[in-house]
This record gives structure tokens, C-alpha cells and sequence, in this order.
């Protein structure tokens, strides 16, 4: 459609981003530029990619507590070079823990799709989702059940 996307991975613990866009081979040193002291996303499939999967490893842990996590959002969305996107697509772990309102805490939020699968334990946990959302004034327009 001729937007510029990017896609932000958030989930801290579980980064996926890399393996789902084909960049599971970039390392942190891709990402550094010259002209300025901010990372660089990389791209595939015409989106623009950060990830702390590009940072670590692949198959290494992350061991922090609440703060780090909060500093490392911070610094994926304000210390990335975005460049001028139409969209800003963020993908979050499960849950309602430190990265939900520090996203909803850094940036204005156009809306949250919220991904379940339709056990009771995941429905629960995204209900949960959606009220803690809207608590931060954020639209929920969709809420996707995966059955596969």
C-alpha cells in the first residue's frame, strides 16, 4: 500500500522479530551507524526491524528485572533511527507487565490488537489485556484468536 512500517519487537524475554522476518543472521554491529548515535533498524519484506534479538545471541537469556526492561524499551523506541514511518508496529509478550506501560507510558498509542488462543487461561489473560488498555486510554479495535 506504500506505507512505511516498521515493527518493533518488545518482547524482551522472547524476541522473535528476527527468526519471523528472516534477520535472525544480523548482528548488533549491522545496526550501528556512522553518522549517528542512534541504531539503525534493518529491513526485510519492505519493513523496518529492531529487535534485542539483534543485540544478544540467538538462544541467550535475558536475566533483568522491571527497570532494565523499561530502559531497554525506552531505548528501542527513542534510540532507534525510525525515520519517517507511517506506522509503527509493536509486538509485545503476553500480559500486562512493564513493557505494556512503558510502550503505553513513552508513546501515544494508536490502538492495541490483541492476539489470544482460544484455551481459557489465554482468553483470561488477554480480557485482562484489553481492560489494562483501556485503563491507559488505548483503543482496542480487534481482539484475533490464532487457532492454529
Amino acid at each position: 500500500m506504500g506505507k512505511q512500517v516498521g515493527l518493533l519487537d518488545a518482547d524482551v524475554f522472547g524476541p522473535s522479530v528476527p527468526r519471523m522476518m528472516g534477520l535472525q543472521h544480523i548482528q548488533r554491529s549491522h545496526l550501528t551507524s556512522t553518522s549517528s548515535s542512534k541504531l539503525q533498524p534493518v529491513t526485510n519484506y519492505g519493513v523496518w526491524c529492531m529487535s534485542m534479538g539483534f543485540m544478544i545471541p540467538e538462544g541467550a537469556p535475558i536475566v533483568w528485572r522491571g527497570l532494565m526492561v523499561m530502559k531497554a524499551i525506552e531505548q528501542l523506541l527513542r534510540g532507534v533511527q525510525w525515520g519517517s514511518l507511517d506506522l509503527l508496529v509493536v509486538d509485545m509478550p503476553p500480559g500486562t507487565g512493564d513493557v505494556q506501560l512503558s510502550v503505553g507510558q513513552l508513546v501515544p498509542l494508536s490502538g492495541a490488537l490483541i492476539v489470544t488462543t482460544p484455551q481459557d487461561v489465554a482468553v483470561a489473560d488477554a480480557v485482562k489485556a484489553v481492560e489494562m488498555f483501556r485503563k491507559i486510554d488505548c483503543p482496542v479495535p480487534c481482539i484475533c484468536s490464532n487457532c492454529l
